[in-house]
């Protein structure tokens, strides 16, 4: 897995990333968040899902978040009517290669699934994942502490 990672951004590193959609945005955004959420036990409960969103108003606050909507996400805030930050970016589904010419220049990755943790750990990208009872790997045990951000 880790050596496609490696793979995939020499690959990147010969794309014109100018002609992604997410260009200007990643410029314009220092020290982003990069979020991505779709769970079934982060999005179809209501007060799961309110929490989360609060929690998000917060860390929006202080650092702008970019975060590629899954469907099944925005069907569930739409039915619950959820309103996010103003400082979340909300962006329609990505691309692999668009998703990571994002989330390996950000200050802070946050996804509910399990792909981005070793890969994240690899780039030394801090990585904090939004799940309950996840197991613990290396790459999990290795995560920097959120105030090592500011």
């Amino acid at each position: 897995m880790i050596d496609n990672l490696f793979y995939q951004l020499r690959q990147l590193e010969k794309e014109n990333c100018r002609t992604f959609s997410t260009y200007d945005l990643k410029k314009s955004n220092n020290g982003y968040v990069f979020l991505t959420l779709h769970r079934p036990s982060n999005v179809d409960s209501k007060q799961c899902f309110d929490e989360i969103a609060g929690a998000l108003s917060h860390i929006a606050a202080e650092r702008p978040i970019i975060f590629p909507v899954h469907p099944r996400t925005k069907k569930m805030l739409e039915q619950f009517v959820i309103k996010l930050s103003n400082n979340i970016e909300c962006l329609p589904p990505l691309g692999f290669k668009e998703s990571l010419f994002l989330w390996k220049d950000a200050a802070l990755v946050m996804p509910d699934g399990n792909g981005f943790q070793e890969q994240t750990t690899a780039m030394g990208v801090p990585c904090v994942i939004l799940r309950a009872g996840l197991y613990s790997t290396p790459s999990r045990r290795a995560a920097a502490p959120l105030d090592t951000l500011s």
